[in-house]
């Protein structure tokens, strides 16, 4: 009903060659297949360009069912809009779904980010998405609606009371109603002063995340000395920052856990599809399938004087590199094509390994926390063996021990990833590098 007030108000303000009516087919249940065919009648009758998009794919990792379809119901109406070349995309919100969503966000957690409402205009998928309605109650639309005669059609799942939405609609907010008559007014008369607040906040919040600002991500230390109620500001505008909504208050404690508070070497959480992660003293974000590669299985290797070794179940390839004699990380090929050569994960980190000739051996947890490298990643990582002795570790490089023979044709190994977008070629990149 929103939806077509707002169609009828549109073209009877701005002409019908001024406006594009859009349908989103969320494709999330079975009535909806004859929606865009109403729609495109409804664009017909007041000829009105029409466009019907169906969306295609669904959720990532950690993002709800309905995040995922606001998202990409937007990013469609974007589309829309650009291909028709409009200036902005109007949106049917009005003054109750204000006060639902606000009531919504209370009840699962927000902070002050939520509380502030709807707001009238928005930049969503790169869109100006404007609401001009969101001042008006659903029975002034419904009255507007009836004088001039409309049709539309009730989706189904609008009557389905499990929904917190439907829920506060039908049920809350008509008990309010009843007990407290000003109820909505007075609520959404708030709004404005919540948003003074907010950015308020929001500024105060872009000086901090400013000063923890380190390369792409934050420095947990500067975070840990704010008082609570700024951290948590510092940690949403960075969030937004990195094109993320803001958190509800459990998740966002659970961030402030595991980014700021715990004292291990690394801290995780995903949130939006994307993982917020922290190793030593760097909050930073990446994909969450980065957090997923498998622990290398243990295995045994032969080599006969091949470039390359590949290894089992996307674990890369050991490559073999000519190597002069006698220099430091050399091996001979003869004695090495006589061994067998055992790889392991690298998350055996109590091994230790001499990384230059000169230096001093050391445990491969210490040089692999010197390097900057995760200890969730680690154990991802190979590690190869040959006569039961270290050989080479990967992100780190070749064993300069003196114990190994190095005369006549030697040759060194390095480890690739399977894929150039593995998250692990950063280290072995260093690696080469170093």
């Amino acid at each position: 009903m929103d939806s077509t007030v707002l169609l009828h108000v549109a073209v009877g303000v701005l002409g019908p060659r001024n406006v594009v009516a859009a349908h989103v087919h969320h494709g999330l249940q079975p009535a909806a297949d004859i929606w865009p065919v109403h729609c495109e009648a409804q664009a017909h009758e007041l000829g009105v360009q029409f466009e019907c998009v169906r969306l295609n794919g669904s959720p990532q990792r950690g993002q709800s069912l309905e995040a995922w379809a606001r998202d990409a119901r937007y990013a469609a109406l974007a589309g829309v809009a650009k291909r028709a070349g409009c200036v902005a995309v109007l949106t049917a919100h009005h003054a109750d779904d204000q006060v639902e969503t606000v009531l919504m966000r209370v009840a699962r957690g927000t902070g002050i980010d939520g509380l502030v409402g709807i707001e009238q205009s928005a930049t969503l998928a790169g869109a100006s998405v404007l609401r001009p309605l969101l001042a008006l109650r659903r029975t002034q639309l419904a009255a507007y609606a009836r004088r001039h005669a409309l049709h539309w059609i009730e989706d189904p799942s609008n009557a389905d009371r499990r929904r917190p939405r439907n829920a506060i609609r039908h049920r809350v907010l008509p008990a309010i109603d009843a007990a407290l008559p000003h109820f909505r007014e007075h609520l959404l008369d708030a709004l404005p002063h919540v948003r003074a607040a907010r950015d308020a906040q929001a500024a105060l919040a872009a000086q901090d995340i400013e000063r923890a600002r380190v390369d792409a991500g934050l420095d947990r230390r500067v975070l840990a000395e704010l008082p609570l109620e700024r951290r948590n500001a510092a940690l949403r505008g960075w969030l937004r920052t990195q094109g993320l909504r803001a958190p509800s208050e459990a998740r966002l404690r659970e961030m402030s856990r595991q980014l700021i508070e715990a004292r291990g070497a690394d801290g995780r959480v995903v949130h939006e599809g994307v993982a917020l992660v922290r190793h030593r003293d760097t909050i930073g974000t990446c994909d969450p399938s980065a957090l997923d590669v498998a622990p290398l299985a243990t295995l045994e290797l032969n080599w006969r004087g091949e470039d390359c070794l590949e290894l089992p179940a996307s674990a890369g390839r050991l490559r073999f590199f000519s190597a002069q004699a006698g220099a430091a990380g050399a091996v001979s090929q003869a004695w090495l094509t006589e061994q067998t050569l055992v790889v392991t994960a690298g998350g055996a980190t109590s091994a230790r390994m001499r990384p230059q000739p000169q230096a001093r051996q050391r445990t491969l947890k210490n040089l692999y926390q010197e390097r900057g490298v995760p200890a969730w990643m680690r154990a991802t990582l190979p590690l190869v063996y040959a006569h039961g002795q270290l050989l080479y570790a990967s992100g780190i490089g070749m064993d300069c021990a003196l114990s190994r023979p190095r005369a006549g044709e030697c040759v060194s190994l390095h480890w690739e990833p399977a894929g150039a977008d593995d998250p692990r070629w950063a280290w072995c990149v260093r690696e080469a590098r170093d």
